[in-house]
């Protein structure tokens, strides 16, 4: 599989086959000096299930999805969470509410912006029962999330709105004094409503049909590489 040219200028390729990802997450980091396009070589044993973020279950899949993809925080090398998408959030005194800014800059690889509502979305469609997600319990602080993948809920019930273009309120069950953490997985990354509703079931299952809001893309994973 490779990874192409985005939103950044900068190019990745991921090989299914013998070059290992510790040695291309290497080469990911380099001086201001280098060329705008670029190939990094990232091993995997085993097929990807999917790049559409609402239904990935496997360590491979979210490894490839990490280099493509951003949501509103991330890990770095230690485990510590630190800022992505998000430029201020704002937890209310009881800790139930927050309210986050994303930035205003980034587009998806089609060329959409990436706003709020693209939280909002990717968000209701993991809850909801028939996207078959397995971490659903990710959004179980979120009010209402359990009752609405337990199927009593509608999924325009779940405690997530976009109050602007590029606002975000999330309003919790109970405070989680680590919510940002439960963020930064990568359940929780915004999807493309038009792609996702473009492409179907067939969202994820190969590089022409996915979409990313990351430095990179991917371009020729045909779901089938490794046969």
């Amino acid at each position: 599989m490779h990874i192409g040219l985005g939103n950044t200028g900068k190019m990745m390729l991921i090989t299914l086959g013998s070059v290992s990802l510790l040695a291309a997450c290497g080469n990911k980091s380099s001086s201001s000096s280098m060329a705008s396009k670029q190939t990094i070589n990232l091993s995997t044993n085993a097929e990807l299930t999917s790049l559409d973020v609402s239904k990935i279950y496997d360590k491979n899949s979210f490894t490839q999805v990490d280099q493509t993809n951003e949501g509103l925080y991330r890990y770095d090398a230690n485990g510590k969470v630190h800022s992505a998408l998000a430029t201020k959030t704002q937890v209310s005194k009881d800790g139930k509410t927050y309210t986050i800014d994303i930035r205003h800059n980034t587009k998806w690889s089609n060329g959409d912006p990436v706003t709020a509502q693209d939280f909002v979305y990717s968000w209701r469609r993991a809850v909801t029962p028939s996207t078959g997600s397995q971490y659903t319990y990710l959004f179980d602080s979120i009010k209402n999330a359990s009752q609405i993948a337990d199927g009593k809920l509608s999924p325009t019930q779940l405690g997530v709105t976009a109050t602007g273009k590029y606002q975000l309120k999330v309003t919790l069950a109970k405070p989680t004094t680590y919510f940002k953490m439960i963020m930064a997985r990568e359940t929780l990354y915004p999807l493309d409503k038009k792609a996702v509703q473009k492409y179907g079931k067939k969202y994820g299952t190969s590089s022409a049909t996915t979409v990313s809001n990351g430095p990179f893309k991917s371009v020729g994973w045909t779901g089938t590489n490794l046969s």
